[in-house]
């Protein structure tokens, strides 16, 4: 009885035990339940690594501590530190780096969490021109410490013969310049300043071209009139011996344009191309036969101009610039006085210096002569080739004054 009673009581001592560990197990089961259903479920991406994390955190900063993130004043975080972590919360943290900005030589130390540079240039609100230079490429990376370095462009004027235009350059000389603009100069050319001179911001580069041309004028030279004693011919009468030819002289001027205007003319060769042929005239001085009747001179004689008469003249026309010079047998240089009215003549018919009425011409001055003016024939001058062309050889009234 005894025993049995003893068994008894082991056996609830027994029972008492495995229930009190069914308990135990029980409660430690629901703990741990009710741990992972009071977490919160965050999702978080941290220095590009994304990750689903439970947590108890109470708020965010708790939470990148839980995860061994040490926050910094320059670091991106996606909410504040001081918020609420709950269910659902999304998280982003990026570590700052520092690098070394450099803009025309002057350095700031600057904080980013850009991924490149021209992330970090587009945050900083830098914008670059074409002509500007980058150390880099704008794809670059971001490393901690590295040196981003900007040549910035400043404008610079360039006056050329097609007018003025302004680029904008980092160039530091002229020469430089000129090259990224691709200019290219003659050997000739002047440019100001000088092409090894540095420039600055507003600089004005001014560029002159230059052109040297050798240019040939063509300019009558006037025969010379010689009148000869002829004794086998008859007193009064007169006969050609040798008809009178003009001359040729070419001249070589070396002309200097600077952006396309003459600045000067300089005369570097002369030749004569032809010779002139003297005009010779046999002048008769025979005393006609006493019985033989007086013999009458065939030659027309042209009337001799006298003030106030008014006769007929066959009118042809001359120029400086083609088929006459520029000095008149008076020495009047028509080049200086392209407007002034002047007129050829034969001077025995009608003196130099004589003031005339030319029908259809005006009013002019006998300051000249030629070759072929003879008799009633005088050339009017006319300051260009057309107009004498079109004025042709016409039949005109001519008045002494």
């Amino acid at each position: 009885m005894l025993v049995r009673e003893s068994m008894k009581d082991a056996l609830s001592r027994h029972k008492f035990k495995i229930l009190s560990i069914a308990l135990t197990v029980m409660m430690a089961a629901t703990i741990v339940t009710l741990y992972f259903a009071t977490m919160s479920v965050v999702t978080a991406q941290l220095d590009g690594e994304k990750r689903e994390v439970r947590t108890h955190a109470k708020t965010v900063e708790d939470l990148l501590a839980e995860l061994n993130v040490e926050y910094k004043e320059h670091d991106y975080l996606s909410v504040p530190l001081e918020e609420q972590v709950v269910s659902g919360l999304a998280i982003e943290w990026k570590p700052a780096q520092q690098i070394t900005l450099l803009i025309d030589g002057e350095k700031v130390g600057k904080w980013t969490t850009e991924d490149t540079v021209g992330d970090f240039l587009k945050a900083e609100k830098i914008e670059l021109r074409e002509e500007d230079e980058l150390s880099g490429a704008l794809s670059d990376k971001i490393k901690e410490g590295m040196e981003v370095a900007i040549g910035l462009a400043f404008p610079i004027e360039i006056s050329d013969i097609d007018g003025e235009k302004e680029i904008y350059s980092t160039s530091i000389t002229v020469e430089d310049l000129l090259a990224v603009a691709e200019i290219e100069l003659g050997k000739l050319d002047r440019v100001t300043p000088d092409l090894t001179e540095l420039l600055t911001a507003s600089a004005t580069v001014e560029i002159v071209r230059v052109e040297k041309e050798l240019i040939e004028k063509e300019s009558k030279v006037n025969f010379k009139k010689i009148e000869e004693k002829d004794a086998n011919l008859l007193e009064g009468k007169t006969r050609v011996v040798t008809e009178g030819k003009a001359g040729l002289r070419i001249r070589t001027y070396e002309v200097t344009r600077e952006n396309g205007k003459v600045i000067s003319r300089e005369q570097v060769k002369e030749k004569l191309a032809r010779k002139p042929v003297d005009h010779k005239v046999a002048i008769g001085t025979k005393k006609p036969e006493p019985a033989a009747p007086a013999v009458a001179n065939v030659l027309e004689k042209p009337p001799v101009a006298t003030s106030g008469k008014t006769f007929t003249v066959q009118a042809t026309a001359y120029t400086f610039n083609r088929t006459g010079p520029s000095i008149t047998a008076t020495g009047f240089d028509l080049r200086k006085n392209p407007g002034v009215k002047v007129i050829a003549v034969d001077p025995r018919v009608i003196p130099l210096g004589t003031k005339v009425y030319v029908e259809g011409y005006g009013h002019a001055t006998a300051l000249d002569t030629g070759g072929a003016v003879k008799g009633n024939i005088i050339d009017i001058f006319l300051p260009t080739h057309d107009a004498a062309i079109q004025w042709g050889r016409r039949t005109v009234k001519i008045t002494i004054l």
